[in-house]
């Protein structure tokens, strides 16, 4: 692999120490990004940000996306 420097860091989801090189632990920093252990980490924490910060008109959206999707079934479906 590469002669890399890693760098110990804490994971901003789950408070784990993890490490990663520390290129990409500066250059995330300097774009204000989060750093994560792993990529389950990485998707959690976006959930969480994402359904914090929905407002009511896109909340009311996904409501009727999902009242659409499983309004599929009907004499033809099997057909398709």
């Amino acid at each position: 692999m590469h002669n890399r420097k890693l760098i110990t860091f804490i994971c901003d989801n789950c408070g784990c120490e993890a490490q990663k090189p520390l290129s990409e632990y500066i250059r995330n920093k300097k774009l204000g990004r989060h750093n994560f252990c792993c990529r389950t980490c990485s998707c959690t924490f976006k959930n969480k940000l994402y359904k914090n910060n929905l407002s009511d008109a896109q909340k009311q959206c996904q409501q009727q996306i999902k009242e659409y999707c499983y309004n599929r079934k009907d004499e033809w479906t099997p057909y398709r």
